[in-house]
């Protein structure tokens, strides 16, 4: 069950608390997955680009909409932003 594949847990990653959410996946494949608040204007700071139309299919936290977030610079994909319904910038990634 969902329940058995997944748990969460608290991690401080530079004096931010984050939720990390440990998975594993259809092919046994154990990954973790760190959720971060975007404090405003943070997303210029750490350089990030937001890519694509966000989409609330699949979303890994409904009810919030996700895209790709990238590197600005080199467009390497990083993880996802996750976005609330009409808001112009993510909530958290």
């Amino acid at each position: 069950t969902f329940a058995r594949a997944v748990y969460a847990y608290e991690l401080d990653v530079l004096d931010e608390e984050a939720w990390c959410y440990s998975a594993t996946n259809p092919s046994d494949t154990r990954f973790d997955v760190a959720r971060f608040r975007l404090p405003a204007d943070a997303a210029r700071a750490c350089r990030l680009r937001f890519e694509g139309v966000p989409t609330a299919e699949h979303s890994w936290f409904p009810p919030f909409l996700w895209s790709m977030a990238c590197c600005e610079r080199c467009r390497s994909h990083l993880g996802w932003a996750f976005h609330r319904e009409g808001a112009s910038t993510p909530e958290f990634v």
